[in-house]
């Protein structure tokens, strides 16, 4: 296992310990997240991981079944089968000295940031995640134009690390900057802590031209259950 950017998993959710692996539980509504193993290295049998998923067992209705795994970012990669729909991340640390921050970003609600980040689809649901990183003592920064939320980003903060969560840009507002000055000033917050992202391939150049170099790799397999 990588040691030196583990997912964050959402504050709600509580790991359990098991040989190889760590299941994580998360509470309220979060069905693709209700329950996931987390493995301590990737599988040489991914059928049998997922029939492990189904001896755990959950009681809440989940409709996906979700392993994963981390390794460091030079292990070459496991071919995963689009049946399982794979879905990889970076695993990115920026350390060194905050950037200046751009003034129009500011502190926002959690819910207004979710109920804003629909801009991006009805499916992109995010209040039960904000609600719970602020819960934890998260901070949600956000950029506004004309009073409206057009841009977000999650920063929780902890000793030495602080991990960046769930940044978006409205579509109508993208190519214009907001994502690097989001970036700028969620850095800015953690001060002199180590940042760490998990990031899609689409926003790797982002984070690179911030600072951030990746360090480890993070796939996510799923079925319907």
């Amino acid at each position: 296992m990588c040691a030196t950017a583990r997912w964050a998993s959402p504050p709600d959710c509580r790991g359990e310990p098991r040989d190889g692996a760590v299941a994580w539980r998360a509470g309220g509504d979060a069905d693709w997240f209700a329950f996931r193993l987390e493995l301590d290295r990737p599988p040489e049998d991914l059928p049998a991981a997922f029939a492990r998923w189904d001896a755990e067992g959950h009681p809440a209705p989940v409709g996906r079944r979700s392993v994963c795994w981390e390794v460091d970012v030079d292990v070459p990669g496991v071919d995963v089968p689009e049946r399982y729909a794979p879905v990889t991340l970076l695993g990115m640390v920026r350390t060194g000295r905050p950037p200046s921050v751009r003034p129009t970003i500011a502190r926002a609600p959690p819910d207004e940031a979710a109920d804003a980040a629909r801009a991006l689809g009805p499916a992109y649901d995010l209040r039960w995640l904000l609600r719970g990183l602020a819960a934890g003592g998260g901070t949600i920064l956000a950029a506004r134009e004309g009073g409206r939320i057009v841009g977000a980003v999650a920063v929780c903060r902890r000793p030495g690390e602080a991990r960046l969560r769930e940044l978006w840009v409205a579509p109508a507002q993208r190519g214009r900057g907001l994502g690097a000055a989001l970036l700028d000033a969620a850095v800015a917050h953690a001060g002199d802590r180590r940042v760490v992202v998990a990031a899609e391939d689409a926003a790797v150049g982002l984070y690179e031209r911030a600072g951030f170099r990746a360090v480890s790799r993070f796939v996510v397999a799923s079925t319907p259950r």
